[in-house]
């Protein structure tokens, strides 16, 4: 290569770099960690180990996940930019304050947490849980109830979700204590 041809070159390089362009892909910017709002201020009256809240494999990921129902409604996906802070049973059992009686535990298993869009601009989040009631001496569960929780979303997109699934968790609670309270 002769020095004109070295100074074309590099002078193309030049213009390349100078024009914002690059040969690296550029980077993405961090995923928005998302909870469930700050943590009401009334104790949890219940002691530690009297309630566990679990989920299958799938659902102890920190994703957000979604299904377009109208147009492939087993497909699951997940939002590239936006996270829980923590998998949805660690954020439910930080957020869920129930009143268990002595002698008793409680197990809560997450059976499904997502957001599905009946319509691209149509989405409400569902909630399924299992709800065990636990004889602490045996281990066994005494009773068992599963139930199920939807609310719409305001918007289409995982600020949504999250707003959504945050308006939920106190009529989880209070389902959950209803049904608890007469046992």
């Amino acid at each position: 290569m002769n020095l004109t041809s070295s100074a074309k070159v590099l002078g193309a390089a030049l213009l390349f770099i100078a024009g914002g362009c690059s040969v690296l892909p550029e980077r993405m910017p961090p995923a928005a960690l998302h909870d469930l709002g700050p943590v009401r201020a009334k104790e949890a009256r219940i002691p530690v180990n009297s309630i566990s809240v679990a989920a299958p494999e799938w659902l102890a990921s920190d994703r957000i996940y979604y299904r377009l129902s109208y147009a492939d409604p087993t497909r699951v996906l997940f939002y590239n930019q936006d996270r829980w802070l923590a998998p949805p049973a660690e954020l439910l059992m930080q957020y869920l304050k129930l009143d268990v009686k002595k002698g008793i535990a409680l197990k809560i298993t997450l059976l499904n947490f997502e957001q599905i869009f009946d319509q691209p601009s149509s989405a409400r989040v569902f909630v399924r849980v299992r709800v065990s009631l636990l004889s602490a001496q045996r281990g066994e569960a005494a009773h068992e109830q599963e139930f199920v929780f939807t609310h719409p979303c305001t918007q289409s997109n995982a600020k949504g979700a999250v707003a959504a699934y945050s308006a939920l968790v106190p009529m989880i609670q209070q389902v959950i204590q209803g049904w608890l309270d007469p046992l």
